[in-house]
């Protein structure tokens, strides 16, 4: 067996703590929501997120996935999102980043260029 190079953990070990992160996003009435931010915290625009938030793969991959487009409410370039449950108590803050493939630990978004009333999606968000 080789030398762990950091943690390393069962993947039921993942399953359950990943499972239990979907379980605290998804409390309250409504569904989790995305929150994305400029480097000043303004809020540039919300998605609203699937009811579960998201889906746990058979090697414990977590996907965090949006249920539609969110709208841009201010002008500027989107650094970070936050997720947060339907009361908006932040349970994960990631920063974001542009493209269509996903990026382990960031939240891949169409475009980091936010303005009012652009269309903003999550094209990723995948914690490993």
């Amino acid at each position: 067996m080789a030398v762990p190079t950091g943690p390393t953990y069962s993947v039921a070990a993942l399953t359950n703590a990943r499972q239990e992160f979907i379980d605290l996003l998804d409390t309250g009435v409504s569904a989790s929501k995305f929150k994305l931010r400029d480097l000043n915290d303004v809020l540039l625009g919300t998605v609203t997120m699937t009811d579960p938030a998201g889906t746990i793969d058979g090697s414990g991959v977590l996907t965090l996935t949006g249920a539609s487009a969110g709208t841009g409410v201010a002008v500027g370039e989107a650094v970070y999102g936050e997720f947060t449950d339907s009361n908006d108590v932040v349970h994960l803050q990631l920063l974001t980043e542009s493209g269509t493939a996903p990026v382990e630990g960031k939240v891949v978004i169409n475009s980091l260029d936010i303005a009012v009333g652009s269309q903003i999606t999550i094209l990723s968000a995948v914690i490993g």
